[in-house]
């Protein structure tokens, strides 16, 4: 690849350990793995850890050439490292020339959005239970003498309370049933485990 024709226009070595680029740097390049591996790091919590190792064939650094945005990630050379590293008019040029590398790009980049998504769907469904779960738990304590509860009046309630669809209170309360926090008949539920709620709702046991 050192040789070709497209690496002489926009190849870039790296050797073992070297940065390519580092967290909050402006960025005006994405790049190509032509052969060696990339370590894409970020610094959480006052440390640096690794969100993936990436081989031939997988790009990064993309961001830079479609909004501009400072880098989100490190990428440092695990190993040697030979990349293909494109401006914004350099890659489009690219894929206007080769259309097999723009759907590898294009499934790629859908592949992340989609796992982007996936995550975003996972947090904000893990947020509306923690926050039914407050929402019932406060309702026992105001309660305490009082564990069956309408079923459809007190899904309405807190759908209302939170500004949330119906369907999204009823499966999480089915959720609470299958862990045996509440039980439930056609009418009523009733809670059965306050400590359970009390997890759930992010207060502890």
């Amino acid at each position: 690849m050192a040789g070709s024709s497209l690496f002489e226009q926009y190849g870039q070595s790296f050797t073992p350990g070297e940065t390519i680029f580092d967290e909050g740097e402006d960025g005006t390049l994405m790049f190509i793995v032509q052969s060696g591996t990339v370590s894409i790091t970020k610094r959480i919590s006052g440390r640096q850890v690794e969100l993936a190792q990436l081989g031939r064939g997988e790009f990064f650094g993309e961001m830079a050439i479609v909004s501009w945005v400072k880098r989100t990630a490190s990428a440092k050379a695990v190993d040697e490292v030979q990349l293909l590293a494109f401006d914004r008019q350099g890659f489009l040029g690219l894929i206007s020339k080769n259309s097999k590398i723009a759907m590898n790009v294009i499934d790629k980049l859908c592949r992340r959005l989609q796992g982007a998504n996936d995550r975003i769907d996972t947090m904000v469904n893990a947020n509306f239970r923690r926050m039914i779960a407050l929402t019932l738990y406060v309702r026992s304590l105001e309660n305490p003498h009082e564990p069956a509860m309408d079923r459809a009046q007190t899904i309405q309630d807190v759908a209302g309370n939170l500004g949330i669809d119906r369907d999204i209170v009823e499966n999480v309360l089915k959720q609470f049933v299958a862990a045996l926090i509440f039980s439930e008949d056609e009418k009523t539920i009733r809670l059965e485990s306050q400590t359970g709620l009390r997890h759930e709702a992010g207060l502890g046991s």
